[in-house]
């Protein structure tokens, strides 16, 4: 799990797993003792880095916190621009393998 910190909030940027912790819930237990270092250190939040996809938001809602919504922007450059519905269009034909 990648987090990074300030001095008022805790943010749980990146995070993977495998099977075998999955099969122990092991994110679930870096998340648990990541609030509880944030709650030690008297931060004010813990942001689980937002909403979007089914699956992780159903982990993400198990923690019972409240939802913020915050504004991100993401610079996208002219060639991304042009070269990503390109690459999309491929992908839904099969051509393209992710």
């Amino acid at each position: 799990a990648i987090f990074i910190i300030d001095h008022k909030t805790k943010l749980f940027l990146s995070g993977t797993s495998n099977k075998l912790g999955m099969k122990f819930a092991a994110n679930s237990l870096i998340q648990w003792i990541s609030i509880q270092d944030a709650i030690n250190e008297k931060l004010e939040n813990y942001d689980l880095g937002g909403l979007g996809n089914k699956n992780i938001d159903k982990f993400k809602n198990s923690f019972k916190g409240s939802q913020i919504n915050n504004k991100r922007f993401i610079y996208e450059s002219s060639i991304l621009k042009i070269v990503m519905p390109i690459a999309k269009r491929l992908y839904k034909l099969n051509l393209l393998k992710l």
